[in-house]
């Protein structure tokens, strides 16, 4: 019984991850196939580009741009910041407040 509501909120946790970072998994697996596309069809043969000789690092690499440029779309919420007065009271600890 616990096992099964352990696993529960596991995947209930990873489907949340996965539907807020959707757009990152998303670059992540155009940018890994771009990237093989890349190495077939550019690639350098004889090694000399550090990036393209590799499947796999320009495949990784490729993903990583891919996710980088997939974040950039992510919404993020902000927390409200705090009041004014406050901060304006935390700025100067010297002073006193009238």
């Amino acid at each position: 019984m616990r096992a099964a509501k352990q696993s529960r909120i596991r995947m209930t946790l990873l489907f949340q991850l996965t539907k807020k970072y959707r757009l990152v998994l998303l670059g992540a697996a155009v940018g890994a196939i771009a990237g093989y596309a890349w190495y077939l069809h550019v690639g350098c043969p004889d090694g000399t580009c550090p990036i393209s000789s590799s499947p796999i690092r320009s495949t990784l690499y490729f993903a990583v741009v891919g996710a980088l440029f997939g974040h950039s779309f992510v919404s993020t919420k902000r927390t409200p910041e705090a009041s004014p007065s406050a901060l304006s009271a935390s700025s100067n600890p010297g002073e006193s407040k009238p």
